[in-house]
């Protein structure tokens, strides 16, 4: 089937990587990889053959390093009405960005659209929030559900339902969830394997919480700590961390391990001066047998990798000069631009350097064996293509930009667009996103 899934179209939908748009509605579409008929996002069984189905969101990688060459230079914007701390997620062939006043709204760069949808509350949205398949209550096949925490609760929304209301999971009594970037630092919600995962403090304790999705079975896990940032997933273990520990959490009962000796993993934004977060995540970043976690030692930054070999948790530092920004690839592969180089690690190894004295890179992606950076000038982000070991050759990327706080690419329906904060006079940070290009 070639036509469209969505109700009264019937339109011709363009393929991009297993994902796809509506040439006449502009709404995304997701090609069945049993018999190849088009689906909508959220559809649990192919309308075609009647499988299973679940929606395969286009990566970076997978539209072909020649549409960055291909860039428009007058890209069209979306402007979304709101304050954001934290960079929306692809998901579904949409944007879903959570602003501070806890309002959600769904994004369709290549429609431009921007839909509001239910409030999660006050509170929300000043912590990452993690969107993944979970098996609902009274559910036969899992969903996929937008996970938010704040301190008061943490919210489970069904996305293929996004005008229901949200299964919520409180605190104990007299007890908070960490999940406010300005006064818990790092801490905000994880998933892994049906469980919501999220830190608690009651009075002076410390304290995970596991709550399995699916029965309601709720564990708490005290920690022997006074602070704490997290969770971590690593391997089949979640962990918690502060300065000088790592907290791992087995059901209810932890077990710390010292931190590499002289190496300080950062917990909040005061300790990552000179660095700049990643697009929509927490800080660390989930490689496919470990994490990336920001820190220093006494005269140097980078990151420390913790993977998991044989069910022993291995620490390793990796150095680097200067302030940076960082994102990983569909391969979980970790790209470092900063101090006038970019770099690419696979676990603890350097895989690659280029150096780019003339660009300063702000941020970088790697597509098909290609360096991808970005910058911002004065106003202008300017797209730059660096083959490798190549001398960097422009990308036809200039444009300008009411900002100067360019947060990274992503696809989003069939749409290339770039994340821009928007610094405004008071100081808040509003969210566009620029639509760069149609696939």
């Amino acid at each position: 089937m070639e036509d469209c899934p969505h109700p009264g179209c019937g339109g011709a939908v363009s393929a991009a990587g297993g994902a796809g748009l509506c040439r006449e509605c502009r709404e995304p579409a997701g090609a069945c990889p049993s018999c190849g008929a088009w689906n909508r996002p959220f559809a649990q069984f192919c309308r075609g053959c009647g499988k299973r189905f679940q929606f395969g969101s286009a990566d970076l990688g997978s539209l072909g390093v020649e549409v960055l060459d291909t860039l428009p230079r007058d890209p069209a914007a979306l402007e979304i009405p709101a304050e954001f701390w934290i960079a929306p997620v692809s998901f579904g062939g949409y944007l879903w960005a959570l602003a501070t006043d806890g309002s959600l709204w769904r994004v369709n760069p290549a429609r431009g659209e921007v839909l509001p949808l239910l409030p999660l509350g006050p509170g929300f949205g000043r912590s990452s929030f993690v969107i993944q398949f979970l098996s609902l209550p009274g559910r036969r096949n899992p969903a996929p559900c937008l996970v938010a925490a704040s301190p008061a609760a943490v919210a489970i929304l069904n996305l293929a339902e996004p005008r229901a209301e949200p299964l919520l999971i409180a605190p104990e009594s007299g007890g908070r969830f960490l999940a406010d970037l300005d006064k818990d630092g790092f801490a905000a919600v994880a998933v892994h394997q049906g469980r919501v995962f999220v830190l608690q403090r009651r009075g002076g304790a410390l304290a995970m919480v596991s709550h399995q999705v699916a029965t309601g079975v709720q564990e708490r896990c005290p920690l022997e700590a006074s602070d704490a940032a997290g969770p971590l997933v690593i391997g089949n273990h979640v962990w918690a961390y502060n300065a000088t520990s790592l907290m791992h959490v087995s059901g209810a009962n932890s077990s710390l391990l010292p931190l590499a000796e002289g190496v300080t993993p950062f917990r909040s934004l005061t300790d990552g001066d000179g660095f700049r977060f990643p697009l929509g995540s927490a800080v660390w970043l989930t490689a496919p047998d470990g994490v990336y976690l920001p820190a220093r030692t006494a005269d140097r930054s980078g990151f420390l990798y913790l993977t998991s070999v044989h069910e022993s948790l291995q620490q390793h530092f990796l150095a680097l000069d200067g302030g940076f920004s960082y994102s990983a690839d569909s391969g979980g592969r970790l790209i470092v631009a900063g101090g006038e180089r970019l770099a690419v690690f696979e676990g603890r190894n350097k895989v690659a350097e280029i150096p780019a004295p003339s660009l300063a890179p702000n941020g970088a992606e790697h597509i098909d064996g290609q360096f991808y950076a970005w910058t911002c000038q004065m106003g202008a982000a300017i797209g730059v293509r660096f083959a490798f070991g190549d001398r960097p050759r422009n990308a036809a990327l200039p444009q300008q930009l009411r900002t100067w706080l360019p947060k990274g690419f992503l696809i989003a329906g069939g749409a290339l667009v770039l994340v821009v904060h928007n610094q405004h006079e008071n100081n808040n940070l509003g969210l566009s996103v620029w639509n760069l290009f149609d696939v």
